[in-house]
C-alpha cells in the first residue's frame, strides 16, 4: 500500500509524539528525547529544513554557519518548517 505525500504530510505533525523532537534535512532525518550536542552537517542555501517539538516539549534547535557552533543563523523552540537564505554547516539542540 502507497502512502501518498499528502498523507505522509498529515501524519508528520503526530510523528513527534513518539519522540521529544525530530530535524529532517534533505539528506537525512535526526530524532531525540534529548539534547543533541553540536554536529556539523551541509545543507545548502535554498534546501528546507524543518523541527517539529513534541507536545508539552521545551526543545530548541540552534542552527550555525559553522561547524563548530559559533556563529548561529537561526533558533525555534516551536515546529519550523525552513528555507534556508544561506548555508548551514551544523545544529544542535537544548533545552529539552
Amino acid at each position: 500500500m502507497k502512502l501518498s505525500l499528502t498523507a505522509f504530510a498529515a501524519l508528520l505533525p503526530f510523528s513527534a509524539l513518539t519522540k521529544a523532537w525530530i530535524f529532517t534535512v534533505p539528506t537525512q532525518q535526526f530524532d531525540g528525547d534529548n539534547n543533541f550536542s553540536c554536529t556539523p552537517i551541509y545543507v545548502a542555501k535554498g534546501e528546507i529544513i524543518d523541527f517539529q517539538v513534541g507536545i508539552l516539549e521545551s526543545c530548541v534547535i540552534r542552527v550555525y554557519n559553522d561547524a563548530q557552533c559559533d556563529v548561529q543563523i537561526g533558533i525555534s523552540s516551536r515546529d519550523w518548517t525552513h528555507t534556508l537564505g544561506r548555508p548551514m554547516f551544523a545544529f544542535d539542540i537544548q533545552d529539552c
